[in-house]
């Protein structure tokens, strides 16, 4: 109903109740004696509060445990417009906040509860994220099952409605696992909206069920029944009727796995649905305290007494969870929650060091006399050993990949132990630099082969101050050893990082050291001008052999000179490879300042050669 119309009348409607309620109020002798039950007096005083809907009076219950009327309201001030008694019958006012439908809109998981549930999961369990796939539009609720004829269960407003609009979809809608919200796209499609149960916004509506089901692709694994559950997946078959005082369970992406005790199994009530509202008849009532049961995104969950389907979770308060009944989504969707004539079920199990990967460790359905393909995959250092259990129909009981005919209800485990000759892998280890100098270094590390015959290891090597690396060739090996590499033409007074690295099937990496280049007392035998050869961008210019010669005859034969050399070695290259990254710079430096040296030494050699 629509929340201004509520308003609107507001006035008018609380009249028409007090007038109600004030014409049908007679004692309880007069009650007795026209022998009317305590369900036909919660009758009446029903039809007596709808014109009232939308004045805080929410819904309406009985016990005949305890020989009352339960009226729900949203207050304490539209508590007071409801008698205490009615017909001679005690009525209980309960004060439980506004019911509305469990939003689908991005709630934030209990602690406890997995992230897995919100992530892709094969085979399709309850408990999981769903929604339908609508562009431009993010929300997700929970899977409630895979029904036993191969259908997802869910509530209508997870996959049969827009959550903003509230309009239905078309059939043929495709359904995403997991939600959109939890990033599910067209690639996580797993089948499509088949059939939904209408919901009717009428002020004179009877709603039943916010169910729907969709139908699945081919190929997508399927465990039917199964529970997403923290500590290990349980099971729902058959279905079950549930009393006030029983304790049921359900399985959310919200709030996990969870128990609650069962209030009300007859309530009647007015459901939110955004700015309109649908009156709800015959429906489950589970206490919660501080959304302890279900809460938002656990919409669609599956509820279950001992095993057995016993509704849908929808709606709710922070102190009541609204469930449909079993027996209206089954009736109405014309679902299977039990295996079916001429269908076994087959349930897969791993031992320690491995797992059943094909078709998944899980209870699956099929068909009478179905080919079901078997593999079974060892962990490290364990290996398969056999196929144990029901295993008449296995092909090959020995072989991790094989098949199974379903002739019957099985139960078979894989059976692994560990490896009488485990895999020995490859290791490395970077060890200390040795024979650095001011232009040169040794690499060096260890490596063993573990059982593989051969392996490839080289060096990878930086300036510390870089974020490129370079890197040497690989050199391969056949024997566990010692391996060493010679970098030349490193930069003096530099630190440098570098790691070991071998590859097999893999590759691995030993620790990064560092170690940094000495300084030159001396330019090293040969050396030429690091600015000069940036500046001429070659080392074999004709006006480099002129310094370099001019340093040895002049600069070298003196204290004062050998030191400003040291000095030059150590400061240059920096400057140097500055100077060479930038042609404009190379030129006003080989031009400005080069050139005219050189020409200097050259004017002068006359002098400095005597």
């Amino acid at each position: 109903m629509k929340k201004t119309k509520k308003v609107v009348f507001l006035g008018a409607l609380v009249l028409v109740g007090a007038v109600f309620l004030n014409s049908v109020s007679v004692s309880a002798d007069e009650n007795l004696a026209r022998g009317r039950s305590l369900a036909e007096a919660r009758m009446a005083l029903e039809q007596g509060l709808l014109p009232l809907a939308g004045t805080g009076v929410l819904g309406i219950a009985h016990s005949e445990a305890e020989g009352q009327i339960v009226v729900f309201v949203e207050d304490e001030k539209a508590k007071e417009r409801v008698p205490c008694s009615f017909e001679g019958c005690p009525v209980r006012r309960e004060v439980i906040g506004t019911i509305r439908v469990f939003s689908t809109q991005l709630a934030e998981p209990a602690t406890a509860v997995s992230q897995n549930r919100q992530s892709e999961v094969r085979p399709l369990v309850g408990g999981t994220s769903l929604s339908a796939y609508v562009p431009d539009l993010y929300y997700a609720g929970t899977l409630g099952m895979v029904t036993y004829d191969n259908k997802m269960l869910s509530n209508a407003h997870v996959i049969a409605m827009a959550p903003r609009t509230g309009e239905f979809l078309n059939t043929g809608t495709p359904i995403a696992q997991p939600g959109s919200a939890d990033g599910g796209r067209l690639c996580n499609r797993v089948g499509e909206l088949e059939s939904y149960v209408p919901i009717d916004f009428g002020s004179q509506a009877r709603n039943y069920a916010d169910a729907a089901v969709g139908s699945i692709d081919e190929g997508i694994g399927v465990s039917p029944g199964q529970q997403f559950n923290e500590v290990g997946n349980y099971r729902i078959e058959g279905w079950a009727k549930v009393s006030s005082g029983d304790i049921v369970r359900k399985s959310g992406i919200a709030t996990g796995v969870t128990t609650g005790r069962v209030a009300h199994t007859n309530a009647s009530l007015w459901v939110e649905y955004g700015d309109q509202a649908a009156y709800f008849v015959d429906q489950i009532l589970v206490e919660q305290k501080n959304w302890s049961f279900a809460a938002q995104d656990d919409s669609g969950s599956a509820v279950d007494k001992d095993g057995g389907f016993a509704g849908l979770v929808f709606a709710g308060s922070d102190t009541l969870v609204a469930i449909n009944k079993a027996e209206h989504i089954i009736g109405k969707l014309g679902i299977a929650v039990q295996p079916m004539e001429g269908q076994y079920s087959l349930t897969l199990s791993g031992s320690p060091g491995g797992s059943v990967t094909t078709p998944g460790e899980s209870m699956f359905i099929y068909n009478k006399e179905t080919v079901v393909d078997l593999v079974a995959e060892a962990d490290e250092y364990y290996e398969f050993v056999e196929w144990v259990g029901d295993t008449d129909t296995v092909s090959d009981v020995h072989a991790a990949a094989t098949t199974i005919r379903m002739n019957g209800d099985c139960s078979i485990t894989a059976n692994f132990e560990q490896a009488s000759n485990p895999p020995m892998y490859p290791t490395v280890t970077t060890q200390d630099a040795t024979g650095i100098s001011p232009t040169s270094a040794t690499l060096n590390m260890q490596f063993s082969m573990g059982n593989y015959t051969s392996v490839q290891v080289r060096f990878a090597y930086k300036k510390s101050a870089d974020s490129y690396w370079s890197y040497t060739d690989w050199a391969s090996k056949t024997a566990d050893g010692a391996h060493s590499e010679s970098l030349t033409e490193l930069n003096s007074d530099t630190e440098y990082e570098y790691t070991a690295q071998l590859k097999y099937n893999n590759t691995l990496e030993g620790s990064t050291l560092q170690f940094t280049t000495a300084i030159p007392s001396t330019p090293p035998p040969g050396a030429g001008c690091f600015i000069a050869t940036a500046a001429y961008g070659t080392p074999t210019a004709h006006q480099i052999d002129i310094l370099r010669e001019f340093r040895d005859v002049v600069l070298l034969e003196n204290t004062t000179g050998s030191q400003f050399v040291a000095l030059y070695y150590r400061l240059s290259p920096p400057i140097a490879d500055f100077i060479s990254a930038n042609s404009l710079l190379r030129t006003l430096v080989r031009e400005l300042v080069i050139d005219p040296i050189v020409w200097a030494v050259e004017a002068t050699e006359s002098k400095w050669q005597n």
